[in-house]
């Protein structure tokens, strides 16, 4: 049962790390273009003033109220920061993504939980 078990564990390593050798290579591939110069980058634009800041205030005030308060929803989040849901929502979204939060649960009745 053990050499089963570790068998198995070895496959799924060996084809996590194939499966990304793949997306690294397609990824770079993309960002040189077909012909191999690097594909044309788009113009930046310069936030708006103060979005940057109020986003990572935002960001910093929600993992605060996280840990304070684990397994907190967006909608109590929203109330305790006196913001709107659809403002935090994104912010909320960026740290799950970037691993700062995890998220348990679906919809409504998705709570977070700082890792």
């Amino acid at each position: 049962m053990e050499r089963d078990i570790e068998t198995l564990i070895r496959s799924f390593t060996l084809d996590l790390q194939r499966l990304t050798r793949s997306a690294v290579v397609e990824s770079v591939a993309s960002a040189l273009g077909s012909n191999g110069v690097p594909a044309r980058r788009a113009t930046l634009v310069a936030p708006k003033a103060g979005a940057s800041s109020a986003k990572g205030d935002h960001a910093v005030r929600v993992l605060e109220q996280v840990r304070a308060t684990p397994g907190i929803r967006v909608e109590q989040l929203a109330e305790k920061l006196a913001r709107p849901s659809a403002e935090l929502k994104p912010v909320v979204a960026k740290l799950v993504a970037s691993g700062e939060l995890r998220k348990q649960g679906q919809r409504r009745g998705t709570r977070y939980y700082a890792r």
